[in-house]
């Protein structure tokens, strides 16, 4: 079994910093030209099927790999990325140190820090295990579409490691990384790549 661990189309929030959470934000341009060529080169690619994030940034994305294999799309709301709260909007660089001041000062884990009306790591952690519990040898390859947070996530509890492990995953936009299943565990094949994204050839 083959799974392909893809990272949605770049929106003008990743652009600016901003952390989207669930906030439905849609590709921008590059992203919509990013997911094209993504699509090209999943061309005779065969998969049994395709599991996106429900938010339209993943979906708009695995569209493209859906339509370029014929496999079927289904979307599991377990692949989004962390929730927010009242954060989403904010540049990433504003927050990150009000959640190491909180940690200090309250002796809680980051990863157990959930802001305002919104999730913590660890939330997203056993989710994101209930969807890779999910997972069967006899599914056939698949190609899974999420987010960059929430696929470090995935790809450490696919491969048993501890949940900071996931958070030190980082995902460009687009990318894909290709997990291969032997025997007993997942092994990286690919991690990460963006090969796919180079300049689209003349004429096309």
């Amino acid at each position: 079994m083959r799974l392909y661990l893809i990272r949605h189309g770049q929106t003008a929030w990743n652009v600016e910093g901003r952390a989207q959470g669930h906030s439905d934000v849609g590709l921008d341009d590059e992203g919509l030209r990013q997911s094209r060529l993504l699509g090209r080169a999943f061309r005779g690619v065969e998969l049994a099927r395709v599991v996106s994030s429900d938010l339209s940034r993943a979906l708009e994305t695995a569209r493209t790999v859906a339509s370029a294999t014929g496999a079927p799309l289904t979307t599991d709301p377990r692949l989004r990325e962390q929730c927010f709260g009242e954060w989403e909007g904010r540049l990433y660089s504003d927050w990150r140190a009000e959640i190491e001041v909180h940690a200090t000062n309250s002796g809680q884990l980051p990863a157990d820090f959930a802001p305002p009306r919104g999730e913590s790591i660890r939330e997203v952690w056993e989710r994101i295990g209930e969807f890779a519990s999910t997972l069967c040898l006899k599914d056939g390859d698949l190609a899974v579409v999420s987010h960059g947070g929430a696929a470090g996530l995935l790809l450490a509890r696919l491969r048993e490691e501890p949940i900071d492990a996931g958070r030190t995953y980082r995902f460009p936009n687009a990318s894909v990384t290709l997990l291969a299943r032997s025997s007993d565990r997942w092994e990286v094949v690919r991690f990460a790549d963006v090969q796919h994204l180079q300049a689209e050839p003349s004429g096309t």
